[in-house]
């Protein structure tokens, strides 16, 4: 089995029927980054049964498409980019607290979304991307990544794969991402205290 590409596959899927990895490990109170890790790691012949099942997909379908979609190709390609420019500090975020045109482009996902807790910015081109830390009744205190492509369009969440923007995270700010893997562990924890053996 071609692992990268059965994760693209979720990936793809759960994309298409507008459901987040992170709401899928979350609803089968699995680990977050979980089906990251598959891409190195073959997954337990029940954990694919139970993302066919929650997915109403077919087995198959997991297996035989060939290629990802451009758009999922095209986030995986953005996420790499971008924590290699961030380590290499080629680009810099800035708090979006600072700015108060950011912190109006941020109310609209606060109230549709999530509750946002801190967030930061970088410009491109008239455009800008955004990393925020936030949380939602579905998901825990996570991050995600937004992009605009222009001052005028609001803002489009482009992946909430915890996994992938960690690095970026731990470089713009390191004590929120302390306190972002403690949150992790803290929830393992009490998942392993409430399992019924």
């Amino acid at each position: 089995m071609d692992n990268q590409r059965f994760v693209r596959n979720i990936r793809n899927i759960c994309k298409e029927k507008g459901i987040s990895i992170s709401q899928v490990e979350n609803d089968l109170g699995w680990s977050p980054g979980l089906i990251s890790r598959w891409s190195k790691a073959c997954p337990s012949f029940e954990k694919v049964a139970a993302i066919v099942a929650y997915l109403d997909i077919t087995f198959e379908s997991l297996l035989e498409k060939d290629s990802a979609p451009r758009e999922q190709m095209s986030e995986e390609l953005l996420v790499e980019k971008l924590t290699e420019l961030t380590i290499n500090e080629k680009i810099v975020w800035r708090p979006c607290r600072e700015n108060e045109a950011m912190r109006k482009r941020l109310a609209p996902l606060a109230d549709r979304d999530c509750l946002i807790d801190i967030a930061y910015y970088f410009g491109f081109q008239g455009g800008y991307f955004l990393l925020i830390m936030a949380e939602s009744d579905l998901l825990p205190f996570a991050p995600r990544l937004y992009i605009a492509p222009d001052g005028n369009s609001a803002p489009i969440l482009e992946s909430d794969d915890s996994e992938a923007l960690g690095p970026i995270l731990a470089c713009v700010d390191s004590e929120l991402y302390s306190s972002w893997m403690l949150s992790r562990k803290d929830q393992f924890v009490k998942r392993f205290l409430e399992e019924q053996f």
